[in-house]
């Protein structure tokens, strides 16, 4: 099985130490313990990469390691009933977290009290800052459960419905908890602005009630123009004399055959109706016609070798056959 990691270059003498994982912990280990995180398509290790970033703040020194994992070592397959408990609440990065706070030793016998705070991160005008929610009762509950207790506490705060499943005891100690001190305590305790960013008022929605008319994806359009711009696309599409609004086809068309496989008619009918890549285009492309989208694929096909030889030279490939396509069906 062939597995795909991207990682930063100063990290790209020793990829699969697994040094990363045991510093922060990850979903599948605490810290302390080294892991190695793969996934089999490349595209997708940029994913599982840039869902958690913003375009600006993506590194510009991100090297792709290609490993072979024998087939006669034993793969493990996990159900969901094998996992611990509060696995599915390990991936979550809720606002609100627990921490421990020592007290001042006892006078009398000399013995440190530790205490419980869920706190929460929120931001100021001077960074990031963390205030305290509500003090928590006596917390038997093992550290590695405390992100679980942290999530249903949250959810119970804000109103809002919890994320994933639950366990039994974990909301027994939420729901004891949110008893002791209540909302309004806790909310109060905090001094929490609800009011939203520049004061404006927050209007509650009826989800039961709402509804939509026109739906579009955003996810894979994000990571495919983030690329497209790493790789200088859009510089190599204006040497090929192409205008503003034909880069922007092309970039359409290219991210089209990427994301929905097909035919130039379906890339057209996708780009008028289902996807969100015009919102962030210059160009006016919801309203581009059929020839528009056929004439666009033409000239990608014409300048195909150029603009494959660009990029070659780009990523340092120059020994490549120039006549080798490596990037077929523009």
């Amino acid at each position: 099985m062939r597995v795909h990691r991207l990682v930063k270059a100063r990290h790209g003498a020793s990829p699969l130490d697994g040094e990363g994982a045991r510093r922060a912990g990850g979903r599948w280990n605490p810290r302390g313990i080294p892991l190695v995180y793969g996934s089999s398509p490349l595209a997708l290790a940029a994913l599982e990469l840039l869902i958690h970033l913003d375009p600006a703040a993506i590194p510009d020194d991100l090297i792709a390691i290609e490993a072979e994992i024998p087939d006669i070592l034993p793969i493990l397959q996990s159900r969901p009933a094998d996992l611990p408990v509060g696995w599915r609440t390990d991936a979550l990065q809720p606002d609100m977290y627990i921490r421990s706070v020592k007290k001042t030793p006892n006078p009398k016998n000399g013995a440190v009290y530790t205490a419980h705070q869920l706190v929460e991160s929120h931001r100021t005008e001077k960074g990031p800052r963390q205030r305290m929610i509500m003090h928590l009762e006596a917390l038997e509950l093992p550290r590695m459960r405390w992100r679980e207790l942290a999530v249903a506490l949250e959810a119970a705060i804000t109103g809002q419905p919890l994320p994933c499943p639950i366990a039994a005891d974990i909301q027994a100690v939420a729901a004891a908890d949110m008893a002791q001190h209540g909302v309004k305590d806790a909310l109060r305790h905090a001094e929490v602005d609800r009011r939203g960013p520049a004061g404006h008022a927050l209007v509650p929605v009826d989800l039961e009630s709402a509804s939509n008319s026109l739906v579009r994806s955003l996810g894979c359009e994000l990571v495919g123009h983030a690329f497209y711009q790493r790789l200088g696309l859009p510089v190599l599409m204006a040497a090929r004399e192409l205008d503003a609004h034909q880069r922007d086809l092309a970039e359409a068309v290219i991210l089209g055959r990427l994301i929905v496989p097909g035919s130039d008619l379906g890339t057209w009918h996708w780009l008028r109706a289902r996807t969100s890549l015009p919102e962030f285009l210059d160009s006016d492309l919801e309203h581009a016609g059929k020839d528009a989208v056929y004439e666009i694929a033409d000239q990608l096909w014409l300048h195909h070798k150029a603009l494959e030889a660009g990029l070659r030279e780009r990523e340092g490939e120059p020994g490549r056959d120039p006549g080798e396509s490596t990037i077929p069906n523009w």
